[in-house]
């Protein structure tokens, strides 16, 4: 599965580019839109090579089933194979799956209590890009991120829904059809993402901010030695300011799009950097948009 020969980067993408399009930018299987290559004919084993005729596109758990092990063959023939190379395939299915990759004009995004629009990078650390959306092919949204581990070691990239997985190191991976949540965890859970989207009504939001605010509070109060008191904090202007952005620019039927990482934890030269109930333990609430270089840029 995985390709460590010196390849053409060229060759290599342009390869890329077409095996996602014969599939319709999904698994042809379960319309899984996180890609990766299975050379079947011949096997990688036997020849490295990246010739399209003779690999599909396939999402993790359909690729691993159709690798050979142990001498037994995959679950699926050349003959079908080729079949689903050949058949015709849709992108709107994929988006239908999973709406986490429907375009919106704008969407609200929010990482550990901060919140955005469509600004990209939405996380970088000392520069360097570590959570990224752009708009690809179909209009479909892309995400690009790469998970190391404290020896700086890569165990999982996407680049633009391309995915690269060492699976000796994979822990799990959940992308299900007809879902909104999307979870990837490494070495035992150490590292990681889960993201979703889902449209929201005013309230929900509402609540979400509610919490942030209270939980930001306490955080100043932990880093004031715990002098103070959470009670009588007054309004939360934050919150109204964001409220009033959905409501402009976001808002459709009552409803507010929000693409939502819950959760990442990953490592940066060995240092451990957390994005749950905050980021990095140095922002837990606030709202930037609008922004030309990105959203938050994490020094470490």
């Amino acid at each position: 599965m995985i390709d460590h020969a010196d390849i053409d980067g060229d060759k290599k993408t342009a390869t890329i580019r077409q095996l996602r399009r014969e599939v319709g930018y999904g698994c042809p299987i379960c319309r899984n839109p996180f890609l990766t290559w299975h050379h079947f004919d011949p096997p990688f084993h036997e020849e490295k090579h990246w010739r399209p005729e003779g690999m599909i596109a396939l999402c993790l758990q359909h690729h691993a089933a159709a690798d050979s092990k142990g001498g037994r063959p995959g679950a699926y023939t050349v003959q079908q194979l080729r079949e689903l190379k050949n058949a015709n395939y849709s992108s709107q299915d994929v988006k239908g799956s999973f709406p986490v990759l429907q375009i919106q004009k704008k969407m609200l995004i929010r990482v550990g209590g901060v919140y955005t629009d469509k600004s990209s990078p939405i996380i970088s650390i000392n520069g360097e890009p570590q959570i990224s959306i752009s708009v690809g092919d179909e209009d479909m949204l892309n995400l690009s991120f790469e998970l190391r581990n404290k020896d700086d070691h890569v165990l999982l990239k996407m680049e633009n829904n391309w995915l690269t997985a060492y699976p000796n190191h994979l822990h799990d991976m959940t992308a299900e059809p007809k879902t909104n949540d999307v979870t990837v965890w490494l070495g035992k859970r150490d590292v990681g993402l889960k993201f979703s989207f889902k449209w929201i009504a005013m309230e929900e939001l509402e609540g979400m901010l509610e919490s942030d605010s209270r939980r930001a509070s306490a955080a100043a109060l932990r880093s004031l030695g715990g002098i103070g008191s959470l009670e009588g904090t007054g309004s939360d202007r934050l919150g109204d300011r964001i409220k009033q952005w959905a409501r402009e620019n976001v808002i459709s039927d009552g409803l507010v799009p929000l693409l939502n990482f819950h959760e990442m934890s990953l490592y940066y030269r060995g240092r451990k950097a957390l994005i749950k109930d905050g980021i990095a333990d140095s922002i837990y609430y606030s709202f930037l948009h609008d922004l030309v270089g990105g959203c938050v840029d994490i020094r470490m």
